[in-house]
Formats: C-alpha cells, sequence, structure tokens
C-alpha cells in the first residue's frame, strides 16, 4: 500500500475567507489589518493584492501606497479559528491522521526556544522616546538577528511576534501581533516587535527588561488550496 503525505497550506486564507463571506470582495484586492490611515500592519493579502507587491507583516501605510484600490478589512480572528477548526473536522473524517500547524496551535515548547531578552542596565534610563528603544532593538542582534537565524536553521517560519516588558516595579505586560505569512526575516520580526512597542506605548518609562519572541511556528513556502464558494 502506498503512503501518501497530503500537505494543506491555506495561504492568503484570512482574505479568502472575506471574500467568501462577502461577495463584493471576490476578485477584488483584500488587505486584512489595519486600515493605511492608522499606525499597523498587513496580516494577509489576497493574490489580486499581492499583484502590487503587497504581503504580511508590510505596513498598512506602505499596503495603501502601492495599492491604491485596496479593500482594507479587520481582522476576525475567531471567524478565521472558526473556519479553520471546520476544515480541520472535514480532512480528519477521511480518517487520515492529521498533524496540524495552524492559527490555532502554537508549538510553545518550540516558541520558548525563539526568545531573546536584554536586561542591560542602561534599560533601567528613562526612554523618554519610542524610537531610542526601536534603535536599541535594531542593535541588539539577539533580540532579531539570533530570533532569524535559528527559525532558518530549523525551516521555519513564525506568524506570531511577542515583545515582553519588565518596568522598574516589576510590572511585566506583554503583547503580540499575529500575521498570514510565515515570518523569517529579522527585518520583519524587527518591524512588528517596533510596531507592537509604539502602538501599546510599552516604552513610556524605564524598563528592567525587553523581551522579543515568535510562536506559531510551520514551515513556510508551500502553495494553497482554494476555498470553494459556498
Amino acid at each position: 500500500m502506498f503512503r501518501v503525505i497530503f500537505h494543506l497550506d491555506m495561504d492568503a486564507f484570512y482574505a479568502s475567507v472575506e471574500q467568501r463571506d462577502n461577495p463584493t470582495l471576490r476578485g477584488r484586492p483584500v488587505i486584512v489589518g489595519s486600515p493605511p490611515t492608522q499606525r499597523g500592519v498587513v496580516c494577509a493579502a489576497s493574490y489580486e493584492a499581492r499583484k502590487f507587491g503587497v504581503r504580511s507583516a508590510l505596513p498598512s501605510a506602505t499596503a495603501g501606497r502601492l495599492c491604491p484600490q485596496g479593500v482594507f478589512v479587520r481582522p476576525r480572528m475567531e471567524r478565521y479559528q472558526e473556519e479553520s477548526r471546520e476544515i480541520m473536522r472535514i480532512v480528519a473524517a477521511t480518517g487520515a491522521l492529521v498533524e496540524q500547524m495552524s492559527i490555532d496551535e502554537a508549538y510553545v515548547d518550540v516558541s520558548a526556544l525563539f526568545q531573546c531578552e536584554t536586561t542591560d542596565a542602561s534599560l533601567l534610563q528613562a526612554v523618554p522616546l519610542a524610537r531610542e528603544l526601536k534603535q536599541r532593538i535594531r542593535s541588539e542582534r539577539e533580540l532579531t538577528a539570533t530570533i532569524a537565524m535559528r527559525l532558518k536553521r530549523r525551516s521555519l517560519g513564525a506568524h506570531t511576534v511577542q515583545v515582553k516588558v519588565r518596568y522598574g516595579d516589576f510590572k511585566t505586560l506583554t503583547r503580540q501581533i499575529s500575521v498570514e505569512e510565515p515570518l523569517t526575516e529579522a527585518g520583519d520580526i524587527y518591524r512588528l516587535g517596533c510596531l507592537l512597542l509604539g502602538r501599546e506605548k510599552l516604552v513610556s518609562r524605564p524598563l528592567r527588561l525587553l523581551g522579543l519572541g515568535v510562536s506559531n511556528l510551520r514551515e513556510p513556502g508551500a502553495r494553497q488550496l482554494h476555498l470553494p464558494w459556498r
């Protein structure tokens, strides 16, 4: 008996769900993410939008310039998770052995290896502007380049970027953002980390610790099977 390994990769999944649920979006360049007038990034882009160079982790303002006719849609993560679970149910009903790597599952045991933190004493100084800390992240190889290197060594991409800060009073906060296409480059991880720091106003007072990590890992580079319109 032949053994068949079937890889189902729902690339452009978020955008495909939006186009299916809203027929007026079909055939149009759909960009799932923050609007170009707000600080944010692209979480997913339809194939029509990708023709203009729009991709995950791209700043929304840049996506708006590249694709002026793009239709920006706010992410509906609960809807995508619901649809993902339904697809997994259908696949499991075939009797196949299913190994899921998707927006529903983060490999915490692996992602723990992809976290880097710095407790340099200079962080205890007041940080009046977010851009100063952004430059610190850029210069800290452990916070971006090392994470990217570990991902590439294991042939993995990350769908979620997290930042962690600990203040002088030891209060600790974490924030995260997810995108559809797997991230492998240090520049993309850096950009999303900076977005979280700025958007969430995490550097308004002295820090004891700054951490950056990735999770929701999978092998990048596979192709999509299109969702049928229902």
